[in-house]
């Protein structure tokens, strides 16, 4: 049976998961929907609510009045926004459904408001909460970013946009632009930089829209527009997006007389710019590149280790193109703690259950070619790779 919410404005429709191995989170309580469970949503995959909470919703006020906001009376809302908010009780990101003040900006998660239980919690971090800003107003980013607690509400997590690790305990952001610093990468983004890229001059913080990025070929204002800024050096006209700026020189090979970058299609590249120097066919997925000289490379056309060592485990890394663990259906990277894709390359160890992206080791470790004697087979011309040396441009730790 369909149901329409007074405050929503739109139908839902009944909807049952089985079988649909994509993980769902209920808009309402924010807890993970089970794949059997019998849900509602806006379609198959917009919005989904526990059946058991859209039930609940019928019955809820349209107005409020709370302790922790008595001064003016809060309006039940849902608003399509992906962006989420935060609420003003638990401090954790949520999305859609809240109870709001709009002459405030207050805002209560709708589990939230319905209870005044655990004051002497909220009473302990609000006062954490008031000895730091609530908002700051950050050197790497035009937008105030907020101050909240993290947990996952969706399928995926949000990343750190400066180590790249998944969100964890007190963190900045900027919900409009998906701009996110851990508490202690905050003081870690560098205002200025010397990068192996353009390795003449220093890059610098900037606001700069209508230029392109020299690592990625994306237009610099893919993320300006919306408050991030860029590094760039304004006498060689050189840009780096604040996300490419944290890109190595990783892989060298005989190809080649630079070391090379790994480069991942995202939504902001333009891989359509780029064809291998070695089938001359476009590069319209993973590949390495050489920035300075405007080289790429697909993966097959240039192999890489089937041997590494990582600095995260003790045993030697081997390469496969593909591995499934078991049939559980969840896959993750030990490295950077995010899902993976199990037919992606990856690197694993033989001894134990330690698999990561391929991109996570190769975007750390320089692998060097030494000239074995005379005598010794060869069964490649990277069957050679013998020595790893480590080097972190960026403290992440």
């Amino acid at each position: 049976m369909d149901i329409k919410l007074d405050f929503h404005g739109h139908h839902l429709y009944f909807r049952n998961l089985k079988n649909n191995a994509l993980k769902k989170y209920c808009n309402a309580c924010l807890k993970e929907i089970s794949n059997t469970a019998n849900t509602y949503g806006l379609d198959e995959f917009e919005y989904p609510f526990h059946e058991s909470c859209v039930r609940e919703l019928q019955h809820l006020p349209l107005e409020i009045i709370h302790p922790l906001h008595s001064q003016h009376h809060l309006q039940l809302i849902f608003k399509e926004d992906q962006e989420g908010f935060i609420c003003d009780k638990c401090w954790y990101i949520s999305t859609f459904s809240r109870y709001e003040c709009d002459e405030c900006n207050f805002n209560l998660h709708l589990a939230c408001a319905s209870s005044t239980n655990d004051l002497l919690l909220e009473e302990k971090w609000q006062r954490f909460k008031d000895g730091k800003k609530k908002e700051i107003q950050h050197y790497s980013h035009l937008h105030k970013l907020a101050i909240f607690k993290y947990r996952k509400i969706r399928a995926y997590d949000y990343d750190c946009s400066w180590c790249g690790k998944c969100l964890s305990e007190v963190c900045y952001g900027c919900l409009l632009c998906k701009f996110f610093l851990h508490e202690l990468c905050r003081d870690k983004v560098q205002r200025q930089l010397y990068h192996p890229f353009d390795p003449s001059h220093p890059l610098r913080l900037h606001y700069r829209t209508g230029s392109y990025c020299n690592a990625c070929g994306g237009f610099v204002d893919n993320f300006t527009r919306d408050g991030t800024l860029n590094y760039c050096c304004l006498k060689c006209s050189f840009f780096l997006h604040f996300h490419c700026a944290k890109l190595l020189p990783t892989l060298k090979q005989k190809c080649h007389d630079h070391p090379l970058t790994y480069f991942k299609k995202t939504s902001y590249g333009r891989q359509d710019l780029f064809r291998c120097n070695v089938c001359e066919k476009l590069c319209d997925n993973n590949f390495f590149r050489c920035v300075q000289c405007n080289f790429s490379v697909h993966l097959p056309c240039v192999p890489i280790p089937s041997s590494i060592e990582h600095r995260y485990h003790r045993h030697p890394l081997i390469h496969m193109d593909w591995v499934e663990e078991d049939d559980s259906g969840e896959y993750y990277c030990d490295v950077c703690e995010t899902e993976r894709n199990p037919m992606d390359h990856v690197y694993c160890c033989e001894e134990c259950t330690f698999i990561t992206h391929a991109e996570c080791v190769l975007n750390e470790v320089i692998t060097i070619y030494i000239t074995l004697p005379d005598y010794l087979p060869r069964l490649s011309p990277f069957s050679c790779l013998t020595t790893y040396i480590r080097f972190c441009l960026f403290d992440t730790s």
